[in-house]
């Protein structure tokens, strides 16, 4: 059996690995839905029906500046497209929640584990911790307003307070 301090590092692992696996597939949820909504804006902007539409308005400058926003669009959905950072957020997300797999079965076998066998297992799903923490800091900035609300959405789905 593993002492309370032992069981308590391995307990707060799981819990930042779920949160973490939320974080990221929050990110990649919301960069997927902005390059939607631009594809989709893109599309409006520069049909002829649209085009039609504001001319009718006969407003100086409406049209170009439809046109305009568009071109700008187009060239950011391009550039997103490009960037691979949607793909390595839902990456980051499956790779959080195998880590929080592995913690969820060592938190498991907990009762038959004394403290060196449970602490050598702790570690090694630890380094697997860091290498996706490591991954994770090269490539987004941390968006602590939204770590908050995945930590929340975490405790209240494990009824922690």
């Amino acid at each position: 059996m593993t002492s309370p301090a032992v069981q308590k590092r391995i307990w707060d692992s799981l819990i930042s690995a779920e949160s973490r696996s939320v974080y990221f597939g929050h990110i990649a949820s919301s960069l997927q839905a902005r390059e939607k909504w631009l594809a989709f804006a893109v599309g409006v902007f520069s049909s002829v029906a649209f085009v039609n539409l504001i001319s009718k308005f006969q407003v100086t400058g409406l049209s170009e500046a439809f046109s305009f926003l568009s071109a700008i669009a187009g060239v950011y959905i391009g550039l997103a497209r490009q960037s691979k950072a949607p793909a390595l957020a839902g990456s980051l997300c499956r790779t959080w929640g195998s880590i929080q797999d592995e913690f969820e079965y060592l938190w498991h076998q907990l009762s038959r584990l004394d403290d060196e066998e449970a602490l050598a297992r702790w570690k090694k799903i630890e380094k697997m911790h860091y290498d996706a923490d490591e991954t994770a800091s090269q490539s987004f900035s941390k968006n602590r307003r939204l770590m908050r609300q995945s930590q929340s959405q975490v405790y209240q789905v494990r009824g922690i307070s």
